[in-house]
C-alpha cells in the first residue's frame, strides 16, 4: 500500500511542479533529483513557519491541536505530566470525546518520567496510546542506539509540525528555570508536504502498537492550488537507513549555491 500511496503523491507533485514552474528557481537540476529519491519527497506546501522557541512552538501546536476535526497523530520522545504537557493532554482528551480520532505515541526511554495516570486518563477518554520500544528495567536498557527521538504532530494531514522541541516546561523561557532553552521547530501546512510526516508516524505506530492502523489514501491528502508558494523535504532516518538522505540533500543545495 505504501508503494500505491508514494505514486499517488510523486504523481501529484511532479503535476503542481509542471503547472507552477516558478516553484523551480535555477536549483533545478537538484530539485529533481532529491523529487526522485523514493525515501523523502520534496513537495510544494502552501505554508511554512519557522517556530523559535517553546514560546512560539507551544502556542501554534495548541491553537492547531483545537481546529483538528478529523485525526490528530502526535509522537513525542520526551513528554512531561507537567502545566504544558497537561494542556496538550487536556485538549486530546476533548478532541477525542468530539470524535476526532486521536492517537499519541511516546518513546518509552525518553517519556520514562511521564506518570502512567495521564497514559491511563488518555486511555479512558478514547485516546489510542502507544509506546514506542517498551523498556522493562530502564537500568539495563540497552537500546540506545534504537530510541525514537521524533517530535512530530499530524493534524487531520494537512498540518504538520517537526523539529527539535519536546513537550515540556523548560522549553518556555518564562523565567522559572535557570537555563534558557534555545531551540527551533517548524510548522508545515499542504496535504502533500505534510505527506511524509504522515507516512513516518504510521510506520512507527504500526511498529510498536496492537491497533494498527489501516493503510488507505485518505490520510494522505494531496491537494494542489496556486497557494502552494513553498518546497518543503522531511527527511527521516533510522539505524537501518540504506541512503544518507539528509547528507546527500545538504551537499546538493550546497553545490547549487
Amino acid at each position: 500500500m505504501f508503494r500505491i500511496i508514494r505514486k499517488h503523491i510523486i504523481d501529484s507533485i511532479e503535476q503542481q511542479i509542471h503547472h507552477n514552474p516558478e516553484l523551480i528557481d535555477r536549483k533545478e537540476g537538484v530539485v529533481r533529483t532529491i523529487l526522485r529519491d523514493d525515501i523523502s519527497l520534496l513537495a510544494p506546501a502552501t505554508d511554512v513557519k519557522l517556530l523559535i522557541n517553546g514560546e512560539e512552538k507551544f502556542d501554534e501546536l495548541l491553537k492547531a491541536l483545537e481546529e483538528a476535526k478529523d485525526h490528530i497523530h502526535i509522537q513525542y520522545y520526551i513528554f512531561v505530566d507537567d502545566e504544558i504537557g497537561n494542556r496538550v493532554k487536556d485538549i486530546l482528551i476533548r478532541k477525542a470525546e468530539e470524535g476526532v480520532t486521536v492517537r499519541f505515541m511516546v518513546d518509552d526511554f525518553g517519556s520514562h518520567g511521564l506518570h502512567r495516570r495521564m497514559l491511563k486518563e488518555l486511555e479512558r477518554s478514547k485516546v489510542e496510546v502507544a509506546i514506542f520500544y517498551k523498556i522493562r528495567l530502564y537500568a539495563l536498557a540497552n537500546r540506545l542506539n534504537y530510541l525514537n527521538h521524533r517530535k512530530i504532530v499530524i493534524i487531520d494531514g494537512h498540518v504538520g509540525f517537526v523539529g527539535g522541541i519536546n513537550v515540556e516546561d523548560k522549553y518556555i523561557n518564562n523565567g522559572k528555570f535557570k537555563l534558557f532553552l534555545r531551540d527551533t521547530h517548524l510548522m508545515v501546512k499542504g496535504g502533500a508536504a505534510v505527506s511524509k510526516l504522515q507516512s513516518t508516524f504510521i510506520s512507527d505506530w504500526n511498529f510498536c502498537s496492537e491497533n494498527k492502523i489501516e493503510l488507505d489514501l485518505s490520510y494522505f491528502s494531496t491537494e494542489m492550488g496556486k497557494d502552494h508558494k513553498h518546497l518543503v523535504q522531511i527527511v527521516s532516518s533510522e539505524p537501518d537507513s540504506s541512503r544518507p538522505t539528509i547528507m546527500l540533500s545538504c551537499l546538493g543545495v550546497i553545490m547549487a549555491s
